[in-house]
């Protein structure tokens, strides 16, 4: 599946997705999510460091893609919590559904969130 818009300016890829657009020159800030999301122990401390890239870049008028190896788990979870925590989409699985709509084939997975973190800052 070619790099899907989900919001203004936010893009989401493959990391062959990213490779093709860092040679074009498609986007002002490229972000591979792979070496600070690892699925089996996801720290939230790297989700807002992630989140907070995009939140700056997006504010500057940037064009950001984030993506991973395939662009169906790691980065989507990070642009959720992006959107989870920055937007008006105020639940993880509202972010979760936006990102759904234009790009069908992610993983939801809120299965390995800090559930005391999304209840403490209200997005479950």
């Amino acid at each position: 599946m070619p790099v899907t818009q989900i919001i203004d300016n936010l893009y989401l890829g493959s990391e062959v997705d990213a490779a093709k657009a860092t040679v074009r020159g498609d986007y002002d800030l490229v972000i591979d999510v792979r070496p600070l999301v690892d699925m089996n122990n996801v720290s939230m401390k790297n989700l807002d460091f992630l989140a907070k890239q995009i939140n700056t870049a997006l504010r500057g008028r940037k064009k950001v893609l984030v993506h991973c190896a395939l662009g169906q788990e790691r980065a989507p979870l990070v642009i959720a919590w992006y959107l989870a925590n920055y937007t008006g989409f105020n639940t993880i699985q509202k972010a979760y559904d936006q990102i759904k709509k234009v790009r069908p084939m992610i993983y939801v997975r809120v299965d390995v969130l800090d559930l005391s973190v999304l209840a403490e800052r209200n997005l479950y």
